[in-house]
């Protein structure tokens, strides 16, 4: 309660404050901050893609990935939403065989996850990764066929944003700000948190109709205009200015 009351208390004395997200800058009203004092600064994350370029077959191979492969990355957390991934796993191995979850990251959850994981005898179809690097990360990306996050809270994904431009098809759920990076039917699919069943709808559509992935990935990739780093450093910079 202490620091919750600190945040209010500097961020309704600030002269401005900067939000990432358009959700976020809702909850900064209700803390109390007045609306002329608030900025909407969409972070970026093309200082990572500056110099990068993967080539899918190769990072396939590589991965050794082969089939339908599900990629998700986070923390592993409850929020997250890992365990529902890996429960629906069985009905979609049932219809298309080989399809794989691969789950990146590290987290209080991931013995839990690795016991469910055994539990439905699913050790030759969903891994946990574990940490790895951007680079690596990437390769996973490059390589999968769909990117899916089951979280109950984003500020701003960056997940999500380097997902988009990676060129991978995008299945989250539709809390918070993800609305702002992905449109539901037209950039990705947006479903409810951790309503296994309209993932699994998701996803089958997905692996059903390729071209629809396809879609989605172009317009996803128009959809980043709104993220580059340029904006971010020239709005950035106009706030500054303000105060010289």
């Amino acid at each position: 309660e202490f620091r919750k009351w600190l945040r209010k208390k500097i961020m309704t004395s600030a002269d401005k404050v900067v939000v990432v997200s358009y959700f976020l800058k809702g909850i900064a009203e209700k803390i109390g901050v007045s609306k002329g004092r608030l900025k909407v600064i969409y972070n970026s994350v093309d200082f990572f893609f500056k110099n990068f370029r993967l080539d899918k077959n190769q990072c396939r191979k590589g991965l050794n990935f082969k089939g339908v492969n599900l990629i998700t990355a986070g923390r592993l957390v409850s929020w997250k939403g890992g365990e529902v991934l890996i429960e629906i796993m069985p009905k979609l191995i049932e219809k298309y065989k080989d399809v794989y979850l691969w789950i990146i990251g590290e987290g209080p959850d991931r013995e839990a996850l690795k016991l469910q994981i055994t539990n439905y005898k699913l050790q030759d179809n969903v891994f946990l990764v574990g940490k790895l690097s951007h680079e690596e990360l990437f390769k996973y990306l490059k390589a999968g066929d769909i990117f899916v996050l089951n979280t109950d809270y984003e500020g701003l994904s960056h997940a999500i944003l380097e997902a988009m431009h990676i060129g991978i098809t995008i299945v989250a759920t539709s809390v918070c700000s993800n609305p702002e990076l992905i449109e539901n039917g037209k950039s990705g699919f947006l479903v409810a948190y951790n309503k296994g069943e309209e993932f699994k709808k998701a996803i089958s559509a997905l692996i059903d109709n390729p071209e629809l992935g396809r879609i989605f990935v172009k317009e996803a990739k128009i959809n980043l205009a709104k993220f580059k780093w340029e904006n971010l450093i020239g709005e950035t910079t106009a706030v500054l200015k303000e105060f010289k």
